[in-house]
């Protein structure tokens, strides 16, 4: 068996256990929003496990949809698409 480093050990143990829901404090910190911030500008609805907000879940998969989908850099982003008809002979080329 091959050794492996501790740091090696720790990063699988991480991987190993993300969750695949989040918790709404979680979602947040995993967006690396605030709890009000997120609450406030995350489109994203958590499943409901319950009836309470305890119960409340997030799907990380989801998560990370939504922010790929506002990344500036992203090549489905409104911004780059604008810029692509400038140089594909879209409405803004001249």
């Amino acid at each position: 068996m091959k050794d492996r480093t501790k740091e090696q050990i720790e990063t699988r143990r991480t991987f190993a256990l993300q969750p695949a829901t989040l918790r709404l404090d979680q979602a947040a910190a995993f967006c690396n929003l605030s709890v009000e911030t997120f609450k406030a500008v995350c489109p994203v609805k958590p499943i409901e496990f319950t009836q309470s907000s305890r119960g409340h879940r997030w799907l990380r998969v989801r998560l990370d949809e939504w922010l790929a989908s506002i990344d500036p850099n992203g090549a489905t982003s409104p911004a780059v698409k604008r810029l692509e008809d400038y140089f594909d002979g879209g409405p803004g080329a001249t």
